[in-house]
């Protein structure tokens, strides 16, 4: 496996304010397990990408899980064609990046893991297996506005609209296996 960085976690620091800059990037802007972010770090040197672990309703903080994941990344870039699994990607350093960020403005706590210490609501997000986000946000919006009922007509034709809308941005960038 290769390291992409040697930085230990006291090499980044973002206060509270700068992580909830953080950017809910397309295809990962629709809700779903493996809802994934993009943060830059606080000298805009690299990004990282997160994946969302959930949150504890006993400490009141949110947990995200993180590798850095610049947008030039070849990691990144066959993990977003479907090349690699979601596991493969977010497993292949052996340690990942923990942000533990609470819900209301105060100290966010970084620690590097091993991988097999991320929760479950993150390990979910493995069963996609080698799909490439930007074919499961198709075929969701798809689902989305076939499936509505003609009760909500309104609501189906704004999610049609926001199917087509995504195909002219993103259609690309889909599979062959989901253009088709």
């Amino acid at each position: 496996m290769i390291k992409v960085s040697q930085k230990k976690s006291k090499d980044f620091s973002w206060t509270f304010e700068q992580f909830r800059k953080r950017k809910i990037s397309e295809p990962y802007d629709y809700l779903m397990i493996g809802a994934s972010y993009e943060l830059d770090t606080p000298d805009r040197s690299t990004t990282f990408l997160l994946l969302f672990g959930g949150f504890d309703e006993n400490t009141f903080h949110t947990t995200f899980y993180g590798l850095e994941a610049p947008i030039t990344c070849p990691m990144r870039q066959a993990f977003e064609r479907g090349e690699i699994s979601w596991e493969d990607f977010w497993t292949r350093e052996g340690e990942i990046y923990r942000f533990l960020v609470p819900f209301n403005p105060g100290p966010l706590r970084i620690d590097i893991i091993p991988t097999s210490q991320m929760n479950q609501t993150a390990r979910a997000a493995f069963h996609y297996g080698i799909r490439s986000p930007y074919d499961i946000k198709h075929d969701q919006l798809k689902i989305s506005w076939e499936i509505l009922p003609d009760v909500w007509k309104n609501k189906k034709s704004a999610a049609e609209r926001s199917y087509k809308s995504y195909l002219a941005r993103c259609g690309h960038r889909l599979t062959k296996k989901s253009a088709a």
